[in-house]
């Protein structure tokens, strides 16, 4: 037997197994660090349509907060006519309830009490 454990023959050479070996191993490596590269390759394109995805997120973000933000401003502008609204409707009902009071047409009346 020989030292690794192979039996001996005639034309066995230990060093050009061990050189074989080798070169399996440094085609192995090769072919590891290309499938390294492509794998890194691919990670990068995904990072670049992930950022892409990001910066339309954030632009169609941008577009829903303008338009919450015009939403407000024409909610606000409504209160404040129906505000204005309302005052106008308080003082001509305030007037229609005086005008009651009032003895009206020429002739008098007994006063009503509308409060």
């Amino acid at each position: 037997m020989g030292r690794l454990g192979l039996p001996e023959r005639s034309g066995y050479d230990e060093g050009r197994l061990d050189y074989d070996l080798a070169r399996k191993s440094q085609l192995t490596t090769k072919e590891h660090l290309s499938k390294h590269d492509r794998e890194i390759a691919e990670i990068w394109e995904l990072m670049g349509k992930l950022a892409k995805g990001a910066l339309a997120a954030q632009d169609e973000l941008r577009e829903i907060r303008e338009e919450i933000r015009e939403d407000r401003r024409k909610a606000w502008a409504a209160i404040r006519e129906l505000s204005a609204a309302q005052k106008r409707t308080e003082a001509s009902l305030r007037a229609f309830i005086d005008s009651l009071r009032r003895a009206g047409n020429g002739h008098t009346k007994r006063k009503m009490d509308l409060q």
